[in-house]
């Protein structure tokens, strides 16, 4: 029988054999590009693309070389490679299934935001994983303004061509991607197709950011009376628009309506400084005259009578609130010092609204000051979560400058459950980066060890 037989069984190549090699081949080399192997990755892909010049995958060689090339800031190879990849895509025989169909729609937005990056930057700049740099170009003036005008054009390009193509059952995708548009439209002072858009998704969605940015786009313009009507639309679809506020202040500073101007200067103010979470906190002479006693040195004093002889939710909001906006010092430790007042206090729906506020301030302020302060509230009031509310802050109290004293917490909650957790910290330290704070030091070990002492 010998070697002809032998090779006379060897399985005939198909597609998908070389389908799977080329997927293999593109997993092992976007492997390396997540390792940071940029150029390496690189010369693979490209020996790739050259092998197999015809795979049904190519278009997705193409995307992962252009995501190099992208990271490397050759911003312009970049994008050469992902419309190589688009074109790919739309010359396949069979057309496009809806997976690849997705596909193209990324795929194109990526590209018009590159191209938009390099529209607002200009030739010659480069923006790599790790820096922002640039390498002065041999264009001259005119050459560079063509350059930039041509990116910005192609940017337009692909952003219709995705708002063309996006299935009309995908409201909310489309919804974001007009956002953007308009948005590049209007920071390159297109504003007639900026303001169209804005209109349109107002009518469609009802947001007020929509008539805010079309007036916004009017008033650049220098049409202010029809950006005051827009102005006018936003506050009545949303009250609490702040920054229209400020505009219709202006507006009527130009036009010399003095207490005008006042009153929607002191609306700006007053929806400025109330945080999102505020329901019962309304704008009438009362509650501005509370807000500038906070704002004053009688702030302490309005504190201490005003609201915390008031146990309303519209004085827990404004008491919530100071602490909200991190004042640093007395009127901060006074506003603390009335929340857990009240926490010991209340009960039943008054109790269960002072704590979903104090969650908020957990979840969405940044403040090690406003956590560590919240944290101790909710400590006192004993929350039922409360165990595990501090057991995720203790491994982001990493700044030893400005600690938020998780580990004291845990030995004023006098839980036992805290041992076990506190001494593996201790044992099996986690070093973890907080963008969100001013260091990465890691919690004092001595800090975590006191906690662990008996409480006298």
């Amino acid at each position: 029988m010998g070697e002809g037989t032998s090779s006379s069984h060897a399985p005939t190549p198909t597609p998908s054999m070389f389908l799977n090699r080329m997927e293999n081949k593109l997993n092992e080399i976007e492997a390396n590009s997540q390792l940071g192997k940029y150029k390496q990755s690189i010369n693979d892909l490209e020996v790739l693309i050259d092998s197999y010049p015809n795979d049904d995958a190519i278009y997705k060689a193409y995307d992962l070389l252009g995501n190099n090339l992208n990271y490397l800031g050759e911003h312009v190879k970049g994008v050469q490679a992902w419309e190589n990849s688009l074109e790919n895509l739309e010359n396949k025989i069979d057309g496009m299934n809806d997976e690849e169909l997705v596909y193209w729609l990324n795929l194109s937005i990526k590209i018009a935001r590159s191209l938009f990056q390099q529209d607002k930057d200009g030739p010659g700049f480069s923006r790599t994983y790790r820096n922002v740099c640039f390498i002065p170009t041999k264009m001259n003036e005119n050459e560079k303004q063509e350059w930039i005008k041509n990116q910005f054009e192609k940017s337009l390009k692909y952003y219709r061509q995705v708002l063309e193509k996006l299935p009309e059952h995908l409201s909310q995708t489309k919804m974001k991607i007009q956002t953007e548009f308009a948005s590049v439209l209007s920071q390159q002072e297109h504003f007639d197709e900026a303001i169209e858009i804005y209109e349109e998704g107002f009518h469609n969605y009802g947001k007020v950011e929509w008539i805010y940015n079309a007036a916004v786009c009017l008033w650049k313009q220098g049409k202010k009376d029809l950006a005051y009507k827009r102005l006018e639309q936003a506050i009545g679809t949303d009250q609490k628009c702040v920054q229209a506020y400020k505009m219709m202040a202006d507006y009527f500073e130009e036009k010399n309506e003095k207490e005008k101007a006042l009153e929607y200067n002191q609306k700006y103010k007053f929806y400025s400084w109330i945080p999102n979470f505020c329901q019962n906190i309304q704008l009438n002479d009362e509650n501005l005259t509370i807000l500038n006693e906070i704002q004053s040195n009688q702030g302490v004093e309005c504190i201490k009578t005003k609201l915390g002889n008031d146990f309303s939710r519209r004085s827990t909001e404004f008491l919530a609130s100071i602490c909200y906006h991190h004042y640093h010092g007395q009127i901060d430790d006074e506003a603390f010092n009335q929340l857990e007042l009240r926490g010991i206090q209340l009960i039943n729906e008054q109790k269960d609204f002072l704590q979903f506020i104090l969650l908020y301030l957990i979840e969405n302020c940044s403040s090690t000051c406003t956590i560590k302060g919240t944290a101790n509230v909710l400590v006192s009031m004993k929350h039922p979560k409360i165990f595990e509310i501090l057991t995720k802050l203790l491994y982001k109290d990493t700044n030893f400058h400005y600690p938020m004293n998780i580990p004291f917490l845990f030995g004023k909650l006098e839980d036992p459950r805290a041992i076990p957790v506190l001494i593996e910290f201790i044992e099996k330290p986690i070093k973890y980066k907080n963008d969100d704070l001013d260091s990465s030091d890691g919690v004092s070990l001595v800090t975590v060890e006191t906690a662990l002492l008996p409480q006298y």
